[in-house]
């Protein structure tokens, strides 16, 4: 699957400039190598809470730019000091960031090639190509999701070549004391890295309803976009957006669940029957009852038996068995009662190995969990293995 990411990350730049993408807007930036490290070294994080989505867009591209000119400059030799620091809430990831950068010099300085200068800078994507879906910022306390803003960059290198295009990303950004900073900052494209092929850290979906017209469309499944929301919402539930089934005989697990696999990627599905093998959707917050016709939601979404049925019968499960240790981050682990004649527990692997962990949402009053061990569980489990990448229906 590695070659197919990587090629759809190699379409989604190609394709923002034939449909549109201003080369004149991407030169204009250009600073011809003038050192922009009194600019970057005098930003001040901000402080202020956007009150909408312009307000947000006016606060943060600023940001987005100045924390990719700390690492243009760093490819250029104009300093050796990671100053991206300043702008990363996660230690270790901007630690790994110098590490792909490095990397990414190591590699073209092979061939004697040295970038010579640059220029970035961040639009919604609907300003620079007629693709069919636009930026969208989702703004709540202390936490703010860019989902597919672009990046128009361009870096003239040693060897006349100009490497120029636009590079669409997710951004999560997160309020501490010091003021706003970057959580996750990654390629849409599952997590490919802009400077090599390393991979990093995914940002949380922007959960949108969003469908187009109807047409079949390969998908890619992020795992760690699923990872991502598991962690942010195990423990208190995005009723901004879905519903909460934790005080319901059934408990919240399975709708916990559907929603980490719709933020990763995952689409709806309704054959036109809700209980069906064929049907995985819910119509969001304020759609919470099923007492309605048409429903508001399919027994996949909710019930963990159902799901098990959806899942055995999707192109989305890979036709195959599973041991515990083969699970990939993203991957469903669910629980038989204890007689073993039904599933009533579904769960998301958040952590890999030997034995792997699992997060998840109960019935109250039995506590969420994190990273819990499988080996925990008193009763039978299935593994379920899922595809990075499936074809699906778009839904209008």
């Amino acid at each position: 699957m590695k070659t197919s990411k990587i090629l759809l990350s190699t379409f989604v730049i190609a394709f923002l400039f034939l449909c549109g993408c201003n080369k004149d807007e991407v030169k204009r930036n250009n600073v011809e190598n003038k050192s922009q490290l009194g600019f970057i070294d005098s930003y001040e994080l901000p402080t202020v809470d956007p009150q909408n989505v312009q307000e947000a867009k006016q606060l943060f591209y600023p940001m987005f730019e100045a924390f990719m000119t700390t690492q243009y400059e760093y490819l250029l030799g104009n300093t050796d000091v990671p100053y991206w620091k300043k702008y990363y809430n996660d230690e270790n990831d901007s630690d790994s960031l110098k590490i792909r950068l490095d990397r990414h010099l190591a590699s073209i300085r092979k061939y004697g090639i040295e970038y010579t200068s640059y220029s970035t800078k961040f639009v919604d994507v609907e300003l620079i190509t007629d693709y069919e879906y636009e930026t969208f910022v989702d703004i709540s306390d202390s936490v703010v999701i860019f989902r597919d803003v672009v990046e128009l960059y361009s870096i003239p290198s040693s060897d006349g070549a100009n490497e120029e295009g636009g590079m669409l990303y997710d951004i999560v950004l997160i309020k501490t004391l010091s003021g706003w900073k970057i959580d996750s900052f990654v390629n849409v494209e599952d997590g490919i890295s802009r400077w090599g092929e390393y991979p990093t850290d995914l940002v949380v979906m922007s959960v949108v309803h969003r469908f187009d017209s109807i047409r079949s469309e390969l998908t890619t499944y992020s795992r760690y976009l699923a990872q991502s929301y598991a962690y942010l919402y195990y423990n208190s539930p995005n009723t901004s957006v879905w519903c909460n089934y934790s005080n319901y005989s059934g408990g919240d697990c399975t709708n916990f669940v559907s929603q980490c696999l719709y933020a990763g990627g995952w689409t709806f599905l309704n054959d036109g029957s809700f209980c069906s093998s064929g049907s995985w959707y819910h119509n969001g917050a304020g759609y919470c009852s099923n007492n309605t016709t048409p429903k508001n939601y399919s027994c996949s979404w909710t019930q963990a038996d159902d799901l098990y049925d959806f899942l055995y019968a999707s192109n989305r499960v890979a036709p195959a068995c599973y041991s515990a240790s083969s699970l990939d981050i993203g991957d469903i682990v669910q629980m038989y009662n204890s007689s073993g004649t039904a599933i009533q527990h579904s769960t998301l692997v958040t952590v890999t190995g030997t034995v792997p962990k699992v997060t998840f949402r109960n019935r109250d009053p039995n506590p969420p969990k994190k990273d819990y061990p499988i080996s925990s569980f008193n009763n039978s489990l299935v593994y379920w293995k899922l595809e990075d990448s499936f074809w699906f229906v778009k839904l209008t």
